[in-house]
């Protein structure tokens, strides 16, 4: 029954103990009262117009369920019950980590429509779904001591230590997340996350990027993670996406704090020079040569969003 009223639609446990009361009185399931609700006497009009309300939605829902595929009507569901805004609203940081889940389960929805539609010639539709995501959870059960592979968020890794960690995703927007991106401290709690899951290692550490990432069905270049440019060079197999640094356009004219540089191009870790905050790292990268705009954490402590047209590439670069 938790659904009813999350997010908030303003019925509750009062509303909702009426309704559970009334359904063990004729013993018929809870569902099939909310789908009576002028007989349960106890209900104010407010309230029943309230639940009435989230039945028809979810009546809406089940009709579309029969016709919509799995991935559209996992995108409908989010979209009607508004539970992604719910959790980037959210100040506890697991709320991002539920966000992400949900964005997580769309993709998956996504991916099963395509092998599904492939091998049976028809649409995936939601029934086809849930059954290969009860197959999926039973994987959770697998005990601690199996030979087994263990996934897990950063968040739930900690405490935990295996012999090789795998961490993936390191990617600008997911680590640090784009939610998390507002303030230095924002940052360094991003930046620590990535910490407790590097420590969870005792033998070997793997960390991987992908340069493309499917996000709501479509897919999307990415840029690896800024966090990557603190580590040693040498701890690579391979560098750095050189994808990540974008080349400038050529820029005319003088404006008084603006700098012209036919060469000048900007990528995530680079450092940078602004006449009234000095030296910074470019910690994102939006659009190209002097007119992108930059996110950049100043070592005065300052985070800003700045045009590269406002920046050197060093102090001195004219």
């Amino acid at each position: 029954m938790r659904i009813i009223n999350e997010p908030a639609r303003g019925i509750g446990n009062t509303t909702v103990n009426r309704i559970i009361s009334y359904a063990n009185r004729l013993r018929i399931g809870i569902w099939q009262a909310i789908g009576n609700l002028e007989a349960i006497e106890e209900l104010g009009s407010a309230a029943r117009k309230r639940v009435a309300a989230f039945y028809e939605m979810m009546q809406e829902m089940r009709q579309a369920a029969t016709h919509k595929s799995a991935s559209q009507m996992v995108e409908l569901l989010l979209e009607e019950l508004q539970l992604l805004e719910l959790y980037r609203k959210g100040n506890d940081p697991q709320d991002i980590a539920r966000a992400e889940n949900l964005m997580e389960f769309m993709n998956s929805a996504s991916e099963f429509d395509e092998r599904f539609t492939e091998e049976n010639d028809r649409t995936a539709l939601l029934a086809d779904f849930l059954p290969f995501v009860a197959l999926q959870t039973d994987l959770d059960r697998v005990k601690d001591e199996d030979e087994a592979l263990k996934l897990m968020t950063l968040h739930n890794a900690k405490g935990l230590e295996f012999e090789h960690v795998f961490i993936v995703g390191l990617e600008q927007e997911l680590l640090p997340h784009r939610l998390c991106m507002n303030t230095r401290e924002e940052i360094e709690e991003e930046r620590r996350l990535l910490y407790v899951g590097i420590t969870r290692a005792k033998d070997g550490l793997y960390l991987s990027y992908a340069t493309e990432r499917r996000l709501y069905g479509i897919f999307d270049h990415s840029k690896p993670s800024v966090f990557l440019q603190g580590l040693a060079p040498d701890l690579f197999f391979g560098s750095i996406d050189e994808a990540a640094h974008v080349p400038a356009p050529k820029r005319m004219g003088k404006f008084r704090h603006k700098y012209t540089d036919k060469d000048k191009y900007y990528y995530i870790g680079q450092d940078v020079w602004h006449e009234e905050y000095g030296a910074g790292k470019v910690l994102n990268v939006s659009g190209t040569g002097a007119d992108a705009l930059l996110t950049v954490s100043f070592a005065k402590g300052a985070l800003l969003k700045v045009y590269g047209t406002f920046l050197k590439t060093t102090p001195t670069d004219s």
